[in-house]
């Protein structure tokens, strides 16, 4: 809302139009929900972008400052997926200060059970979906 003002956890506040805003994918769990978390108490707007749309939906909900994330369904492998998520921060951010390229996939079984599939899916989210997200953010 406009005229909003958050406050970080320094004591500091800052309105909505110099909060930052960063982007972080993988955001559903782990180090990227921590990442996010991290961001929200400095003071953040964030964007969570996440393939577990159940997930990344449970974990929004339980964000203390919910208003000032959207969680956003992505496959960061997805070049055109990419480039919707990103029009929809900026739209509802105005800005992306930072971006947080976490998401990541491991397949774990022998080596010599992994398919082409598998290792392909592996390379398109851990190596091309950060190309994606890194060549389609604004500059």
């Amino acid at each position: 809302m406009p005229g909003h003002n958050a406050t970080n956890e320094h004591g500091g506040t800052m309105s909505e139009a110099t909060q930052k805003v960063a982007l972080v994918t993988g955001a559903a769990r782990g180090i990227g929900l921590a990442t996010a978390k991290r961001f929200l108490a400095d003071g953040w707007r964030v964007a969570l972008l996440d393939i577990d749309d159940e997930t990344l939906n449970r974990t929004h909900a339980a964000l203390p400052k919910s208003d000032a994330t959207i969680a956003i369904y992505c496959d960061v492998a997805d070049a055109e997926g990419v480039a919707r998520a990103l029009a929809i921060v900026a739209e509802k951010f105005g800005r992306l200060d930072a971006l947080v390229n976490n998401a990541g996939i491991a397949i774990f079984k022998p080596i010599l059970d992994v398919t082409y599939e598998d290792w392909s899916r592996v390379l398109a989210v851990n190596l091309t979906g950060h190309s994606c997200v890194r060549r389609r953010q604004p500059r």
